[in-house]
């Protein structure tokens, strides 16, 4: 389990360590032969995705693209400090969102935002080949108890060749 907090200004020394970590880890990946071997990771964030009906349908696509390039970021980074292995078979999400405030939500308002962010951040990072129900399906989103500040937790299911 890895908490990362949603902070603009990381230092920028720090972001360069993580990539030159996560190409080193991408050399080093060992290729496992045999029988299908699955991992469960769990990444916690702070704060929630922002509703569909903020950022996308009344919104313009520049906000949604924005909200979505930032939890992108968030969970590629996440994802590196998990040490998710590479080069999957396939991936198995789950989410749960713990608001801060008790009110009737959509899931699929908030579902949208982070399935796609999560696709794109596993492609991009070399977790799986692509983002298409052969190597990525997103399961279920829920919501949690209320928990101040706001948190997300993603829950992997990795299987290994």
């Amino acid at each position: 389990m890895v908490a990362v907090d949603r902070r603009r200004d990381l230092p920028l020394a720090w972001l360069r360590s993580l990539r030159s970590r996560a190409a080193s880890r991408r050399a080093k990946a060992p290729a496992l032969s045999g029988d299908i071997l699955a991992v469960k990771c769990e990444l916690q964030l702070g704060g929630t995705p922002r509703s569909l009906n903020a950022v996308g349908s009344r919104g313009s696509w520049r906000a949604f693209h924005k909200e979505k390039k930032r939890w992108q970021d968030d969970l590629y980074y996440s994802l590196i400090a998990a040490r998710v292995p590479l080069n999957c078979k396939r991936i198995d999400a789950r989410a749960t969102l713990h608001f801060a405030t008790n009110r009737r939500r959509d899931e699929g308002n908030y579902r949208s935002l982070l399935e796609k962010a999560l696709g794109d951040a596993l492609q991009m990072g070399g977790w799986i080949e692509d983002d298409t129900p052969e190597f990525f399906s997103f399961k279920e989103l829920t919501f949690g108890d209320l928990a101040k500040p706001a948190a997300t937790i993603v829950t992997l299911e990795v299987q290994m060749p």
